[in-house]
């Protein structure tokens, strides 16, 4: 039984390295991580309006 990583996976491992050198250049992590989570519900809805949605979703 083997685990399957899809594109996603990916792009959230590369978002985790991105944050972890925004974080060791000291600067705000904020904006970095607002389009991350866009760009993830981007790809899993496949549509900007949901992905804008999941953004405010993530907030709660």
């Amino acid at each position: 039984m083997g685990v399957e990583l899809t594109a996603l996976h990916y792009v959230y491992l590369i978002f985790i390295f991105v944050i972890l050198a925004v974080m060791v250049m000291r600067r705000d992590t904020s904006l970095v991580c607002l389009v991350g989570i866009f760009i993830i519900g981007l790809m899993v809805k496949g549509s900007i309006y949901q992905a804008v949605s999941s953004i405010f979703n993530s907030f709660i």
